[in-house]
């Protein structure tokens, strides 16, 4: 089984880009003007993750396409929908369900103290249960609600739909993929419907990993190792290129068609290559869904905390970006190891039949008692952000 150390190591990259863009929740109004940019703190050292990390929940999506591809898309596996609906379902609604109940309760507490939400609005019975269903982002919706960063996983269910028809009629063919990446982008482009994007961005992820997996068995270690840090170089010359020629409102789509698959196709060659990078950092990845739901509540009970204590101009102070970063990685390793896979053990346990799994793998990654993933296996996703 490929080891996808470089591509966990992207998706710790795109949970932080998301927890630094939705630090300016911090700020009281939030900190959306970029007139006022140089609020936030570190802002010239991280201004491409304040700036431009809205892009990670679509790197998200595309990884997401990677690794179902890797898992799923092998020429000795076989592809079974209970096996994988009962392993996308424990792999993803555990945790969402305790986040939007820890979340519910945060909420009730805030309107007691404040009289008002906290970040998200419409914490009432019908967007509760939308959460419930995961379709807090299916069109259904008035407006973001509850732990709103789930929205990005709300759609990305569809993907997963979608991905399990494909295994069915076309596994591992390039041409199937990149057709359905396509409809999703033309259709996303005519009607800015963000499920037709999801699932655009994520089988472009698809098949940018069956590529790089049809030409690594032709070429030797060094020349993937070369084209893997040729892909993301050329992905950053296009970005520059666009912002070169003047097309600056142009740049987040060229960062989200282009050079986000490019440079993950090159993240897939250097997996492929197997430099010296500790496959031990595998971590960094299976820990993502964890820091991905829990930001936001944390960012919620310190934004009371600081309104409560009158604390507001220390915001801007890095100290207290440093606690919030530090605070969520410190509570997302206790929650990946104690909660999500205790609970995904004990469904898959009750869920799935005695016999072997449809797929026939090693001991998943999220079963393993030590956090020390090296593996990106069946049963590791993205979560994604």
């Amino acid at each position: 089984m490929l080891r996808l150390t470089h591509v966990d190591l992207a998706r710790g990259l795109a949970a932080l880009a998301v927890m630094l863009v939705h630090y300016r929740w911090l700020f009281d109004p939030p900190l959306w003007n970029p007139a006022y940019a140089d609020r936030l703190p570190l802002h010239g050292l991280l201004w491409p993750f304040y700036d431009y990390g809205g892009a990670a929940v679509q790197a998200f999506w595309v990884l997401s396409g990677v690794v179902f591809a890797v898992t799923y898309c092998r020429a000795n596996v076989s592809f079974g929908l209970r096996d994988f609906a009962v392993r996308r379902f424990s792999r993803l609604y555990p945790l969402h369900f305790a986040t939007l109940l820890l979340v519910a309760a945060i909420q009730a507490l805030s309107f007691a103290v404040f009289g008002a939400p906290q970040v998200y609005g419409n914490n009432d019975a019908y967007h509760f249960v939308l959460q419930l269903f995961f379709a807090s982002s299916w069109g259904f919706q008035v407006g973001d609600s509850f732990n709103g960063p789930i929205w990005s996983v709300s759609v990305e269910i569809i993907a997963y739909a979608m991905f399990a028809a494909y295994v069915l009629v076309a596994p591992r063919s390039i041409a199937a993929a990149l057709a359905i990446a396509c409809l999703g982008i033309v259709c996303w482009l005519l009607s800015d419907n963000v499920i037709v994007y999801c699932f655009g961005l994520f089988f472009l992820g698809v098949a940018a990993s069956l590529g790089v997996t049809s030409v690594a068995g032709r070429l030797s270690k060094r020349s993937m190792l070369s084209l893997g840090l040729t892909l993301p170089s050329f992905g950053v010359a296009i970005a520059a290129a666009v912002v070169w020629a003047g097309q600056i409102d142009r740049l987040p789509t060229a960062l989200t068609l282009v050079c986000l698959p490019v440079a993950i196709a090159g993240l897939v060659c250097l997996d492929h290559a197997r430099p010296p990078v500790p496959a031990s950092l595998g971590w960094i990845g299976a820990i993502t869904y964890a820091t991905y739901l829990t930001h936001m509540p944390i960012l919620m009970v310190m934004k009371m905390v600081i309104a409560a204590l009158g604390w507001q101009e220390w915001v801007s102070h890095p100290a207290t970006l440093a606690l919030f970063l530090g605070t969520v990685i410190a509570v997302s390793i206790p929650v990946y190891r104690r909660f999500e896979v205790p609970a995904q053990r004990w469904l898959r346990d009750r869920l799935l039949p005695a016999a072997p799994a449809a797929i026939s793998a090693p001991r998943p990654p999220e079963e393993d008692d030590r956090l020390r993933i090296a593996v990106v296996r069946k049963d590791d996703d993205l979560r994604h952000a």
